[in-house]
């Protein structure tokens, strides 16, 4: 039969691909300074691009979308005043008395991943999405900038802290402590579902 295809491709992608779990699960387990994030994250970086490009020519020669819109990643580093964090967020008294492990961020490292990891990351998915204008790509560039007094650390945090994740996920064994920490939340999810659906108003979707 005939091939329907979809109208609109949201995404977000590419955090995982340039290590980002990984830097969290070494920050549990110990710290994760400047070289390590770099160690990390340049074999990932290196071939993203690429990646992004196939991707996108998977996309126009067997989906056809009518359009596709890349999401922004939001920024977990920063606390309530904007500043770079000391800590994830954890209550520390509740989160020892049941052996979580916090992660170990300094304030340098927290600012680090924001310039290594978070920006970059950004910026690439704007430059794919303008690239791809002609194909019907945009990028929405609203998440970076809600969570710049949001982070992992903020007391209005639209992040998971180490405590949360694993409450929430039932007390998972140590070394799977990381899974989910740093991760967007509720409110997170529910401020970026009113932006595309804003997004879509704008564009007459």
């Amino acid at each position: 039969g005939e091939i329907a295809h979809p109208d609109l491709i949201i995404l977000s992608v590419g955090g995982n691909d340039v290590g980002f779990g990984e830097i969290i699960r070494r920050s549990v387990k110990g710290t994760c300074d400047a070289n390590c994030i770099d160690e990390i994250i340049k074999p990932g970086f290196a071939v993203l691009p690429l990646r992004y490009e196939e991707m996108a020519n998977t996309f126009r020669d067997a989906l056809k979308p009518r359009r596709v819109l890349m999401l922004d990643y939001g920024d977990p580093t920063r606390d309530q005043d904007g500043n770079f964090c000391k800590h994830d967020g954890s209550p520390l008294r509740a989160s020892r008395s049941i052996g979580i492990p916090l992660l170990t961020v300094t304030v340098d490292e927290y600012r680090l991943a924001a310039q290594k990891v978070v920006e970059p990351l950004n910026a690439l998915g704007r430059q794919l999405a303008l690239s791809r204008k002609n194909e019907g790509w945009a990028h929405l560039n609203v998440m970076a900038k809600a969570t710049n007094r949001k982070g992992i650390c903020s007391k209005a945090s639209w992040f998971t802290s180490s405590y949360t994740a694993v409450m929430k996920q039932n007390r998972l064994p140590q070394a799977e402590y990381s899974s989910g920490t740093a991760h967007p939340n509720v409110i997170y999810h529910s401020y970026q579902a009113d932006a595309i659906v804003d997004w879509m108003q704008r564009t007459g979707f």
